[in-house]
């Protein structure tokens, strides 16, 4: 069932006549009944009875209100997402070459997950698999991020430090366009 309109015209003026109708095939034909007509309809009306014919051809269609639907979790989606796509973009993982730990929590997913934490809401090591749990990060990077730990964290800071160099020579390599100053350099 579908919601069907016709044209007409009456000195002048067009109107539009709504109805119900379905669809059938007749040989290679694709042909429709009206089963009922409707008549005038304003843009709303028409808009909810076609809702009202999606349900009733879906039975897994659902119609509700914005009024009823409830969030049950806020959690940081976008900014999490760009940054993270930076990182894949510029390829950095593909730095971590020397001393790295491989497996569901490598080094370089550290890395990332320490490197998103600090651009957009620096916490101590210790608070960021709680922060994690505040963000998208599981449905993005996987499950196993929640397994993150400050044992973990710290672990994997001195691999992530002597892979540094390495990872400033694969971001000038990607992004040309931004320029590296050591903390200890003067500006």
């Amino acid at each position: 069932m579908h919601l069907d309109w016709r044209t007409s015209k009456y000195k002048g003026k067009v109107y539009k006549s709504y109805g119900i109708a379905e669809s059938y095939r007749e040989g290679n034909k694709v042909k429709k009944k009206r089963i009922f007509s409707l008549g005038k309809l304003t843009d709303a009306q028409a808009d909810k009875i076609r809702l009202i014919c999606k349900v009733v051809s879906n039975p897994d269609e659902q119609v509700t209100t914005l009024a009823n639907i409830v969030a049950q979790e806020c959690v940081s989606y976008l900014d999490v997402a760009v940054v993270n796509q930076l990182w894949e973009t510029w390829q950095l993982s593909e730095a971590f070459t020397f001393d790295v730990t491989r497996g569901l929590l490598s080094t370089d997913s550290v890395a990332k997950i320490l490197v998103i934490n600090r651009c957009l809401e620096p916490c101590s090591h210790y608070s960021v698999p709680r922060w994690i749990r505040t963000t998208a990060l599981p449905e993005i990077l996987g499950e196993n991020v929640l397994a993150l730990n400050d044992d973990k964290i710290y672990y994997e800071l001195s691999k992530i430090q002597q892979n540094q160099p390495a990872i400033e020579t694969q971001a000038r390599r990607v992004a040309p366009c931004l320029t590296y100053r050591h903390a200890s350099a003067p500006e």
